[in-house]
């Protein structure tokens, strides 16, 4: 396995263990509990030594971010869409959602969303979906048009 696979997992599971004790999922947060766990593979402590945990955690922070956004999609048909993330008793609703606080996004816990952030979510779903009809629409329309342009 490769070191890249080993902190992947190591970011699934600590994000894992976050969303299963109802943590909202501050990207910030994590890759501090995680980078700290690292620290002491810095061998000595010397004028160098704060270049390397500003970019570790620099480097970390993008990969845990990027995988909060990955998990945590609400597109139904996307492979990506992992039902073990789903509420119970819903086909949709997830455990956690991607959601804009104190300036950045977080995954909060859907229990700890307001009722104003839950119904912003449901809109922005419904105006994504509007959006996927027509764009399977247009979608038809061109291959329609690109049939006549062939026969012609």
């Amino acid at each position: 396995m490769s070191a890249q696979e080993v902190f992947e997992l190591e970011i699934a599971a600590t994000i894992e263990a976050w969303r299963t004790a109802g943590k909202v999922l501050v990207p910030q947060f994590i890759t501090h509990e995680i980078i700290t766990k690292h620290e002491p593979g810095l061998a000595r402590t010397n004028e160098h030594t704060e270049f390397f945990k500003h970019y570790a955690y620099k480097g970390h922070r993008k990969d845990v971010g990027a995988y909060i956004a990955k998990v945590l999609t609400d597109e139904e048909d996307s492979e990506k869409h992992v039902k073990s993330l789903l509420l119970p008793g819903f086909d949709f609703v997830q455990t956690h959602y991607v959601i804009k606080r104190g300036g950045g996004d977080v995954g909060v816990p859907v229990d700890q969303m307001t009722d104003e952030e839950c119904h912003a979510r449901a809109e922005m779903i419904r105006r994504r979906g509007t959006a996927c009809l027509a764009h399977a629409d247009e979608l038809d329309r061109y291959v329609l048009l690109r049939k006549a342009v062939d026969v012609a």
